[in-house]
């Protein structure tokens, strides 16, 4: 959970309270902090299980490709001669 994460970054940065307790308000402006001045880009979830086969599954084989690449050079127009 949220509180989770900023309890965790919270001790890391040493951000404790007495008793050694996080201060998650602190840690939490640090973070809306870092976000507004760029240090934290962009979030992406991570995959789920049942779509890391498709992540892993190559897109186009080599052989694909080739004869593509083949067909393509094959149907180009030809330059005009001069």
């Amino acid at each position: 959970s949220a509180e989770d994460f900023l309890e965790k970054l919270a001790r890391k940065y040493g951000k404790l309270l007495k008793g050694n307790e996080p201060d998650l308000e602190c840690t939490a402006k640090m973070v809306l902090n870092d976000w507004c001045r760029g240090k934290l880009p962009y979030f992406v979830e991570p995959p789920a299980n049942d779509d890391e086969r498709y992540l892993k599954k190559p897109l186009a084989s080599k052989v694909d490709l080739e004869y593509k690449a083949k067909q393509l050079a094959a149907n180009a127009p030809s330059a005009p001669r001069v």
